[in-house]
């Protein structure tokens, strides 16, 4: 139950950087910066970032890392 808490919290945190402007269309995703932000490991930051993918929110390039692929309003 913690892990999925932990998940969703770095979900609602990421979506909220990207809603509210403060991460630009394109913009790289810095899981570390945000999992120290949150204080929480890179493995949640990971899963809600897989899931935000999924949604179309956020683009995932291999060896590069996780973008910003469009803003929600």
């Amino acid at each position: 139950m913690a892990k999925q808490n932990l998940e969703q919290q770095a979900y609602d945190y990421i979506l909220h950087l990207i809603t509210s402007c403060q991460l630009a269309d394109g913009e790289f995703i810095n899981q570390s910066f945000i999992a120290a932000k949150l204080k929480m490991s890179r493995t949640p930051i990971r899963n809600a970032i897989a899931r935000l993918a999924g949604e179309g929110i956020i683009t995932l390039f291999p060896c590069r890392g996780a973008f910003v692929h469009r803003r929600i309003y």
